[in-house]
């Protein structure tokens, strides 16, 4: 390298010739462009980290995922979470408007103004919709199916069996059981719908009996009360009273078993249809009587 003044030659690095003392000329190296640098252009086409619009639907999406968590029965509990999400959604939405009124506003960043506008609008559309679908899939979850002293179990479902010919309300929805059953008369077969826990501290259940032809059905009140004594077992029949369901004969019974170490208790409705006999009824032990929910049962039981 030669200084550019006296042409003196100069050795690599110097800044100054010992010759003139004129300034030398050091070429630097080209700057290396940063891949994905967050302060330059991401791979979209736009600075996401920094831009004021960015900001906001982030902010929003936090919001979204935090309704979520809080409505979703499996994440409900997790507080932190949240918290964290609601905190963080709204320090970004608040940088994002911040943002926004500090900046300039341009020909070209109007135009960028009502896209950034137009985005907004549809995140708070898909934040809205993710709420409400939240909410509508969310209902209260009892493990047990109960409810403790004074409260009122809301979430029952309506359930209908047409190969059965009925609906009712469950705690849960009911599972559909098929079974056969021989017997003196022939072959009966037996629908049962019970809600799914078998855990539960009561049981609510419909037993669908399809009486064989030679069922004497001719006094239905006698045939009614023999249904309640083949119940009870060895238990004892505390009340048992002849009623009507939708103009058909039935019965309502009181059912009281003594174990060794518990008291079970039943309580129903028979209803006679035809060569169809209909059990609705509830299990439990004498103990959850305070939680027992039978006429809520019994009375949304219809015949079709």
């Amino acid at each position: 390298m030669n200084c550019t003044n006296c042409g003196n030659k100069l050795e690599e690095g110097v800044k100054f010739c010992g010759k003139c003392g004129t300034p030398t000329k050091v070429e630097s190296a080209p700057k290396k462009e940063k891949f994905l640098s967050v302060s330059g252009e991401s791979v979209f086409g736009m600075r996401w980290v920094k831009t004021p619009r960015a900001k906001i639907i982030t902010g929003l999406i936090m919001f979204a995922l935090a309704a979520f968590c809080f409505f979703d029965p499996e994440l409900n509990d997790m507080g932190t979470l949240i918290v964290i999400l609601l905190v963080g959604g709204t320090w970004y939405i608040y940088k994002g408007i911040k943002s926004r009124k500090n900046s300039v506003e341009t020909p070209v960043s109007k135009k960028m103004s009502k896209r950034s506008w137009l985005i907004l609008v549809v995140a708070i559309i898909a934040g809205v919709g993710i709420l409400v679908w939240a909410a509508s899939n969310s209902e209260p979850q009892n493990t047990n199916n109960s409810v403790t002293s004074g409260q009122v179990n809301d979430s029952w479902v309506a359930y209908n069996a047409p190969e059965s010919n009925f609906s009712a309300k469950f705690p849960s929805r009911p599972v559909h059981d098929t079974k056969t059953q021989d017997t003196a008369n022939g072959t009966v077969k037996i629908d049962t719908y019970k809600q799914a826990d078998d855990t539960a501290s009561v049981l609510y259940a419909v037993n669908v009996t399809e009486l064989p032809p030679g069922t004497d059905v001719s006094d239905p009140s006698g045939f009614l009360e023999n249904t309640v004594s083949l119940t009870a077992g060895n238990g004892t029949v505390v009340t048992s009273e002849k009623t009507t369901n939708g103009g058909y004969p039935a019965i309502s019974y009181f059912v009281e078993i003594v174990h060794p170490t518990t008291v079970s208790r039943i309580k129903g409705l028979n209803i006679l249809v035809g060569q169809r006999l209909y059990q609705v009824f509830a299990g439990y032990e004498k103990t959850e009587e305070n939680i027992l929910e039978l006429e809520k049962f019994t009375g949304s039981f219809q015949i079709k």
